[in-house]
């Protein structure tokens, strides 16, 4: 699945799960533990895709540095 796909279906599952909080008064078993793993997906996918567009983007101001220059050997250095 790709990252929107699971970004859509969090952000609906979120928006079902708080539908149902407001339409019952009891909460269904297991509705906190859902409701925290789909919120901790969602924080989670979102600040990736922050850190992706945002956070990792290349610095325009960097100045790319130059390829070492090989250093010829001298005859004699060798091992004696």
């Amino acid at each position: 699945m790709t990252r929107t796909r699971l970004l859509i279906i969090t952000a609906v599952l979120a928006v079902i799960g708080v539908g149902l909080d407001l339409a019952m008064g009891a909460d269904p078993p297991g509705y906190a533990v859902t409701v925290g793993l789909v919120g901790c997906i969602g924080i989670i996918l979102i600040s990736k895709w922050i850190g992706k567009a945002w956070l990792q983007r290349p610095d325009p101001d960097a100045v790319p540095e130059d390829p070492p220059v090989p250093v010829p050997e001298r005859e004699g250095d060798g091992d004696a």
